[in-house]
Order: C-alpha cells, then structure tokens, then sequence
C-alpha cells in the first residue's frame, strides 16, 4: 500500500493509494503513522533545509519517498497508484487536489476545514478529520489502511461522484441554475 503528500501547487498520493496536500507540519504527522509496510510519496514542498532534514530524519526506516515538483502526468500516475490521499490540510488547500484525486478513483482523507467537507462525503468517498489532530489522523489512517475492500469500493464512488458533481459541464450547470433562479 501506499500513500502520497503533496505540497500546492503540485498534489501527493500514497502508493498503493494514498495523498496529501497541507502545511509542513503534518508532514510528521504522517510519517510517524506510516504503517510498517505502507510507502509514502511526498511531492512538492520547498521548505528549508531543516526542515527537510528534520523530516529526513524522521523518515529513516520508513518507505518515505520526497519527488519534489513533478510534471501534472506523474501526479496522476501517483494518484492512480495510490491506495489512499492525505489531505491533511491545516488552511483551505486541498480542494483541487482532493477532487483530482478522486477522478483518479482513490479516497480522499483529508480534515474538516474549508472546502474539502463539499467534496468528500464520510463514509463514502473518504474521510475527514478535525484540522491539526494527529491522533485522529492516525487512527483514521489506520482505519483506511486496514479496509483493503472498502477502500477500492469508496474509490469507485469518490471517481463516480466526481464525474456527477465536480466536471466542467456539470458545474456550468449548476451555475446556470443558480443564476436563473436569481430574484
């Protein structure tokens, strides 16, 4: 299995299913909940040298793999490689990301702030967890990891639900209505 970080602009998965986009710190987050046997793909970042040594570090032993940028197509190879994406978010940052990598077909768990609670349904197409709680993140990651068949099935309709809400036409749609529908 396999889970993918990804800083903005460029988006992270996991392998064997799984990505991230958020702020530094839940970097070690998901490290240290990193389940033997689980990788994890870090795209992106930018951040100074220690904090990338301090990460480095806590990554020793572990399945940690840090692309930096990649070009848009190699994101998706991640995506559709991951198992499950980690948005661990700590501001408004992961609603592209997270509606990207649902098309891929991988479950999004990401954190109750912003957008991401209109784009990921708990239960069925991810997870979401309160901002900035580690403990909630592992378990949740836990809880993921451990569902092998609940995670493809909520792929299918996180892929599904994209298609119906989240596609170009769909949201002109959406956007017509609502402005004919204006008093």
């Amino acid at each position: 299995m396999a889970i993918a970080l990804v800083f903005p602009p460029v988006f992270s998965t996991v392998r064997k299913r799984s990505s991230a986009s958020f702020a530094p710190t839940t970097v070690p987050v998901l490290i240290e909940a990193l389940p033997p046997g689980v990788s994890l793909d870090v795209v992106g970042g930018g951040q100074d040298a220690a904090y990338r040594a301090r990460v480095a570090a806590l990554s020793e032993g572990k399945a940690v793999v840090f692309h930096g940028a990649l070009p848009d197509a190699d994101v998706v190879r991640l995506y559709q490689r991951a198992t499950l994406v980690v948005l661990p978010s700590l501001v408004d940052s992961g609603f592209t990301s997270s509606m990207e990598a649902m098309a891929c077909g991988t479950p999004v768990l990401g954190t109750r702030l912003g957008s991401l609670p209109e784009v990921v349904t708990p239960g069925q197409t991810g997870w979401l967890v309160p901002a900035g709680d580690g403990a909630a993140m592992r378990a949740a990651i836990h809880d993921a990891l451990s569902q092998p068949a609940r995670l493809q099935t909520m792929g299918e309709a996180a892929r599904a639900d994209v298609l119906q809400r989240f596609t170009w036409s769909r949201v002109a749609e959406r956007c017509l209505r609502a402005y004919q529908q204006r008093p």
